[in-house]
């Protein structure tokens, strides 16, 4: 994709195709992280414990890989939402 002389010249389509992408897969990570939490944490889960207790820890690392992964990206906006009021507090001080 890199070497295409198409996307040489249709850059914008490229960055709208990458950049939706993956803010496509971020939201399907993202839900499917809330989605997984529900299902560990419900009622009917508490079987699931007993039958087998290796897919449950597994489960639960990745729930919380994702929930680390989902407070990175918190904090990252935040940060990128502080530098910008931070800028346009300085723009109109000068």
């Amino acid at each position: 994709m890199n070497d295409s002389h198409y996307w040489n010249s249709h850059r914008k389509l490229k960055k709208v195709l990458v950049n939706g992408g993956l803010i496509c897969k971020e939201i399907f990570d993202l839900s499917w992280v809330i989605y997984g939490s529900t299902l560990y944490w419900s009622d009917k889960a508490k079987d699931c414990d007993k039958n087998g207790s290796g897919f449950m820890t597994v489960m639960f690392l990745f729930i919380i890989i994702g929930m680390v992964k989902i407070l990175l990206f918190i904090v990252v906006i935040l940060i990128v939402v502080y530098i910008v009021i931070q800028r346009k507090i300085k723009r109109r001080s000068d």
